[in-house]
């Protein structure tokens, strides 16, 4: 093998970000799991109201990111589509959402047939909260 010539590969760089594909995706069954009855009250009450545990947006210091569905418009119909048909999807009236502090959604592959959708909330969870800082404290001292 010929010694390095400290020289880098002229390649563009690899992401395993994808564009969502609705065809890609599949859901089985729909959301059934209620968490509230082994959760204390405070995280009871981050489960059942998140909002209302994180601070508005006229005190966040920094400016949200630009939220993005990563795929086109016809393919975010087939996707809300989908997530409707399975019972992951609702309407909210407007004062119950928050556009400043939504989530975007991408894909990475699974396989060769199936995706994996990611559902990026990043911003949110980092904005302070009521009990934010005990579960990064504790998530340590499991076990």
């Amino acid at each position: 093998m010929p010694p390095s010539t400290g020289q880098f590969l002229k390649t563009p760089g690899f992401s395993t970000f994808k564009q969502v594909d609705a065809s890609r995706l599949s859901f089985v069954g729909s959301p059934a799991f209620d968490p509230t009855p082994y959760l204390d009250a405070l995280s009871k009450q981050i489960f059942t109201d998140p909002l209302s545990c994180r601070m508005g947006p006229a005190d966040c210091l920094v400016r949200p990111p630009k939220l993005r569905i990563h795929c086109s418009q016809s393919e975010t119909v087939k996707l809300f589509s989908l997530l409707d048909a399975s019972g992951r999807l609702r309407v909210h009236l407007p004062h119950e959402a928050n556009p400043s502090f939504g989530s975007g959604l991408f894909a990475v592959a699974k396989d060769l047939e199936k995706d994996r959708l990611i559902l990026d909330s990043t911003f949110l969870k980092s904005l302070p909260s009521g009990g934010s800082g005990r579960w990064r404290r504790q998530k340590f001292c499991a076990g």
